[in-house]
């Protein structure tokens, strides 16, 4: 009877602690190499209010035949402050002392970050991660331009 008790006091405790974790999954990588889902949460443990941010990096007079660069992460809501605005970034022009840092057009854009269960056993939907591939101009026209060249082919 005791040990019956003290289990399922066990068990309660345990599914307790699994339902207030949570996992926030952002993207992190760069449009140069293969982007990867981590967990923000692993990066610092204190924070309880994740962001997923994208920086877009573009040369100043760039030519027609390179794309600019963008790199997704994790970041703090302090670290997603436009400083000039005081709200989130939101696809803004990132300046300096009122020019362009390096010469380079470089725009933040911050998303908050959903709160997964944390539970090993659930497949989570990349979809779900805000700052996606899917979620920003590029990848929007990227789709747009495959879609008219399949359209093209069946045309054709």
């Amino acid at each position: 009877m005791v040990i019956s008790v003290y289990l399922r006091a066990l068990c309660m405790s345990l599914l307790l602690s699994v339902s207030l974790s949570k996992r926030y999954y952002c993207f992190q990588g760069s449009s140069l190499y293969q982007l990867q889902n981590v967990d923000c949460g692993d990066l610092n443990a204190d924070t309880d209010e994740w962001y997923c941010s994208t920086m877009t990096v573009c040369e100043t007079d760039i030519n027609n035949g390179r794309d600019c660069i963008l790199t997704r992460g994790c970041a703090t809501r302090a670290e997603c402050i436009n400083p000039e605005t005081g709200n989130i970034y939101n696809n803004d022009h990132v300046m300096v002392n009122s020019s362009r840092p390096a010469g380079m057009k470089i725009y933040a854009d911050c998303c908050r970050a959903k709160k997964f269960a944390d539970d090993d056993a659930l497949a989570i939907d990349m979809g779900d991660i805000c700052n996606s591939a899917g979620r920003t101009s590029v990848g929007f026209m990227s789709v747009v331009l495959m879609s008219v060249m399949a359209l093209g082919l069946a045309i054709m």
